[in-house]
C-alpha cells in the first residue's frame, strides 16, 4: 500500500492511498468474512459461507462497498501515523478508484509553530495600592446595604430609592431582552442605569409617568445596544427616602459578625481590596503576556480550530441568553441576524485565541516544562472535594489520573510554570 503525498501545508496535507495488487486481495478477504457474518442461511453457521456465496449475495462491488464502510477508517489511520500527521478534525476521503482502490484524504493538520527568541520577553505585574477613598467607598456601599428606607409623601431627589415600572424602546419601537420591568427598585444616584436614566427621575411624584431619553455608552457590553438611543417610558409607585446606619460596633457585628471596631473593619476591607486589586494586577500582566506572545511566531490558522473556538464563543453567549431567560432563537429575532452571524462577529476573537494557545503550546513543548503527578493529584482531590456528593460521583474518574480534567487541571498547571518564568508577580501582596 502506498501513501503518495500530493500537497502539504502547515494546516492542511492532501494524500492519495493507492492499494497494491496483494492489499486488494487482503482486504477482500477481509470484506468477504465481514459480509460471510451477516448472511443467514439455513443448514449453514452464521460465518461458515464460502466466498462464491458472499459474491453471489453481494456482488463484486458490495464486496468493494464493504472495504469502503468497514475498513475505510483503518487504512486512513494507518497513513495518518506512518506520516506522523496529528488530525485536527475528521479526515475527508474521497473514493478516486474502485479496483485497484485508489483514495484522496484531506486532512486539517496542527501547523508546525516555529519560534523566534524570546529570552527578552518580561512582563511585570503592577501592584495597585489601596487608598483610604477606596475604603471609604466600600464602607459607604455596606451602610447602602443594611439602610433602611421609609416611605415619604414628597418629590423624589438624589438618594431616594424608588419603586418604578419601565419599558424601553429604541426610535423605531422595537423592544429588546431587559428593557422592561415592574415594580423594579432603583436608588437615583446609584448609577445603576445608564448615561443620565436616574437623574431625569429626580423631581417626580408617586404616579407620575415620563419618557425617559437615554443613549447607551459606545463601549457597553451587549454590543447591538452600544451608542444607541432609547426612550424608556417610567411610572413612580413608591418613593422612599434612606436612613443610614451609623458606623458603630453595632454595624461591624452587623456586616462580619463579630462585635469588633470600625478599625478592624477598616483593615480588614483594604486587605480584601488589595487581594482584588492583585488579582486584576495578576489578569492583566498575564493579558500583556498572551498579546506579546503572538510576535514570537507567525503561522496559518486551521479553519477547523478557529470554527471551534468561535462555537464556544456562541455556546457561552446562549448560555448566557438562557441565565436571563431569553431563548436562543428569541435573541437572534431581537438581534435580526442569524447563528452564523454571530459566528463571524466573533471570528477575530477565536482566531486570536486560537493563535495565543497554539504559541503557548509550542512554548511548553520547546521549554519541555513538566509538572510533578504529586501536584496535579493534589489540586485534582481539592477540586473534587469542592463538589458536592453525588457530583463527586459522577465526575471521579474524570478527576483520577487519565481522566479529561486530570489533563486540564495538568495543563493549566504547566501554563502557570510558564507564566511565572515570564511575568514578575514579586510586586504583588501573594507573589
Amino acid at each position: 500500500m502506498k501513501f503518495i503525498e500530493k500537497e502539504k501545508t502547515d494546516v492542511k496535507a492532501i494524500f492519495e492511498i493507492h492499494f497494491e495488487e496483494a492489499d486488494m486481495k487482503e482486504y477482500k478477504e477481509k470484506s468477504m468474512e465481514s459480509l460471510a457474518k451477516k448472511i443467514d442461511i439455513p443448514g449453514f453457521r452464521k460465518g461458515s459461507v464460502s466466498n462464491e456465496m458472499v459474491v453471489d449475495r453481494f456482488g463484486e462491488e458490495g464486496v468493494l462497498y464493504e472495504i469502503h464502510n468497514a475498513f475505510m477508517p483503518e487504512i486512513v489511520s494507518k497513513m495518518i501515523t506512518s506520516n506522523k500527521l496529528f488530525p485536527i478534525s475528521t479526515p475527508k476521503v474521497d473514493i478516486i478508484k474502485n479496483d485497484p482502490i485508489v483514495y484522496k484524504v484531506e486532512i486539517e493538520i496542527l501547523p508546525a509553530v516555529e519560534l523566534k527568541e524570546y529570552d527578552s520577553l518580561k512582563i511585570v505585574a503592577k501592584s495597585k495600592k489601596v487608598e483610604s477613598a477606596d475604603v471609604e467607598e466600600v464602607l459607604t456601599q455596606l451602610q447602602d446595604q443594611v439602610a433602611h428606607f421609609h416611605k415619604v409623601d414628597r418629590k423624589s431627589k438624589e438618594g431616594d430609592q424608588l419603586t418604578i415600572d419601565f419599558d424601553g424602546k429604541n426610535p423605531k419601537g422595537e423592544r429588546f431582552p431587559g428593557m422592561k420591568a415592574e415594580g423594579h427598585q432603583i436608588v437615583l444616584g446609584s448609577k445603576a442605569f445608564v448615561d443620565t436614566f436616574e437623574k431625569q427621575l429626580e423631581g417626580l411624584s408617586v404616579g407620575d409617568e415620563k419618557d425617559v431619553k437615554v443613549t447607551f455608552p459606545e463601549n457597553y457590553g451587549k454590543t447591538e445596544l452600544a451608542n444607541k438611543p432609547f426612550i424608556f417610558t417610567v411610572k413612580i409607585h413608591e418613593i422612599a427616602e434612606k436612613h443610614e446606619t451609623e458606623l458603630n460596633e453595632d454595624f461591624v457585628e452587623q456586616i462580619t459578625g463579630k462585635k469588633e471596631s470600625v478599625d478592624f473593619l477598616k483593615k480588614d476591607i483594604e486587605k480584601n481590596l488589595q487581594v482584588r486589586n492583585d488579582q486584576e494586577s495578576k489578569r492583566d500582566a498575564e493579558m500583556a503576556f498572551l498579546t506579546s506572545v503572538e510576535q514570537y511566531a507567525s503561522f496559518d490558522l486551521p479553519n477547523a480550530l478557529v470554527d471551534d473556538e468561535a462555537q464556544q464563543f456562541v455556546d457561552n453567549i446562549k448560555m448566557q441568553g438562557l441565565q436571563q431567560g431569553i431563548p436562543w432563537e428569541k435573541y437572534l429575532e431581537t438581534m435580526k441576524k442569524t447563528e452564523d452571524d454571530i459566528k463571524k462577529e466573533v471570528r477575530g476573537d477565536a482566531e486570536k485565541r486560537v493563535r495565543q494557545r497554539l504559541i503557548i503550546d509550542a512554548m511548553l513543548q520547546k521549554e519541555k516544562i513538566g509538572v510533578d503527578a504529586s501536584i496535579v493529584v493534589k489540586e485534582s482531590e481539592i477540586q473534587l472535594s469542592r463538589l458536592n456528593e453525588e457530583q463527586q460521583k459522577e465526575q471521579e474518574k474524570e478527576f483520577a489520573k487519565g481522566g479529561k480534567k486530570y489533563h486540564h487541571i495538568e495543563y493549566m498547571i504547566k501554563i502557570d510554570t510558564l507564566l511565572r518564568k515570564y511575568i514578575d508577580y514579586s510586586a504583588l501582596t501573594a507573589g
